[in-house]
């Protein structure tokens, strides 16, 4: 007979196998080592520019006609965005009828006319969105929060994971932006080499607010702005994007989890790096001179993962990628390109820190269990029976030392049992509904 095999939660499934983790402080380093390699590589004059030379953008929400939460305004604010203070190529696309053959169809010809290396190809969406019942990871994507009928249900739905597809050939990196509910039911996409990026402006369970204020793309292009003005150069990775829209957007949720998750398990050549491009005649001191190129077709790419006993400095990053463009100047080995895939600190100098930190941890133990409450004397239930036995301090251990008398007759008390101390009872209400038009119900 077959053993039962217990229920994943999505959420889990989906966090072991490609989630992002923003929040660590490995994740913030990896963020600033990044930034630095690549402006350091950059200045290489064997190789072309790690910055992109196009990004192209596909901004796609319903028609007027089939749009109840009028999307409309927000996406036209973003689009202003991209294209004139990150200088981002958009394309802008209304879903009406027959929609899962419509953007099949848009989407494919977007891919083709614009796929090349050194280009990124940016996904948008605003709208509705739901998981499918039937297709575990599989978000379903729709205009109404009730369609009237089940065949407008099939009509007018869009499965984006069989639109995906078409990204998946693709050369050039991708980063899909999804503004609506449950957009972190997305699943694992296999079979890409490049990075390909999928930020979610909610969990797998989670609800969005409506246009407004609070909504996830109001913060988005908060965080835009607010990043290409703080940062060297205006350029930043995607997860210190996510951290900017969680951590300091103003009006943003503070219960709204915000999902980065790689589309592929084990992405090793790091997050994708945002900046403004530059105008047609305007320098761009980031892309150097390419001298002694190689061909084309026998261009390398290196990815290089540094394991270290403690993880360097930024400066010594910047002293060894200064050392690397040296020898590839001079040599290049047909390298046309230098990544890096991460640094980490090497298995013995996590085993000496987890020794240490054990170590601490049970000195800090045996500390305070020398701390204890004053002795106290239990009141003798009958005077026939012998004394109730005293409190006194407890050895490290736990041991209880008790006056040698007769027990037979002792009252002791129960043994404490965090099991059957009294639950708490969570009284706070699920977050409510942010609303600007009454009686959206956003799904």
């Amino acid at each position: 007979m077959a053993e039962a095999i217990a229920p994943i939660e999505p959420d889990a499934m989906l966090s072991e196998m490609t989630t992002v983790d923003y929040e660590s402080q490995d994740g913030r380093d990896d963020s600033e080592y990044q930034l630095r390699w690549t402006n350091v590589m950059n200045r290489g004059k064997y190789k072309s520019s790690e910055n992109y030379k196009k990004v192209e953008v596909l901004l796609l929400r319903w028609d007027d006609n089939c749009d109840d939460m009028t999307t409309k305004h927000e996406v036209d604010q973003f689009r202003d965005v991209l294209e004139l203070e990150f200088n981002w190529h958009t394309e802008l696309h209304c879903l009406d009828s027959n929609i899962q053959l419509q953007i099949n169809a848009i989407v494919a010809v977007w891919v083709h006319k614009y796929d090349k290396p050194n280009v990124l190809l940016l996904v948008y969406y605003a709208g509705h969105g739901k998981p499918s019942g039937s297709d575990f990871g599989h978000l379903v994507l729709h205009g109404k929060s009730s369609p009237n009928d089940e065949k407008s249900k099939r009509v007018n739905s869009i499965v984006w994971n069989k639109t995906e597809e078409l990204l998946k050939p693709a050369k050039a990196d991708v980063l899909e932006i999804f503004d609506c509910c449950y957009a972190g039911t997305v699943g694992l996409v296999r079979g890409v080499d490049r990075r390909f990026e999928y930020l979610a402006a909610t969990t797998s369970m989670g609800k969005t607010p409506i246009p407004g204020e609070d909504s996830f793309t109001t913060a988005l292009i908060w965080a835009l702005r607010r990043l290409k003005e703080i940062k060297a150069g205006g350029r930043f990775t995607t997860d210190e994007l996510v951290r900017e829209i969680k951590h300091n957007a103003p009006n943003f949720p503070k219960d709204q989890e915000p999902i980065l998750s790689d589309r592929h398990k084990g992405n090793r050549a790091g997050r994708i790096i945002l900046s403004p491009l530059p105008r047609e005649g305007q320098d761009n001191d980031a892309s150097p001179v390419e001298e002694n190129v190689p061909d084309p077709r026998k261009k390398h790419c290196l990815t290089l993962y540094l394991d270290f006993a403690e993880k360097p400095s930024f400066d010594t990053l910047e002293s060894f990628g200064e050392e690397l463009n040296n020898i590839f100047e001079h040599q290049t080995f047909g390298v046309n390109r230098v990544r890096l895939g991460g640094v980490r600190q090497s298995m013995v100098g996590q085993a000496v820190d987890h020794f240490w930190k054990g170590h601490l941890l049970r000195k800090q133990s045996q500390s305070q269990s020398q701390v204890f409450p004053p002795t106290l004397d239990l009141p003798t239930p009958s005077s026939s029976r012998q004394p109730t036995p005293q409190f006194r301090p407890f050895l490290a251990k736990g041991e209880l030392i008790l006056p040698p008398t007769d027990t037979g007759s002792m009252f002791l008390p129960e043994p404490f049992d965090s099991n059957n101390d009294i639950e708490e009872q969570d009284d706070t209400p699920s977050r409510k509904r942010r609303r600007s038009v009454a009686d959206v119900d956003r799904v």
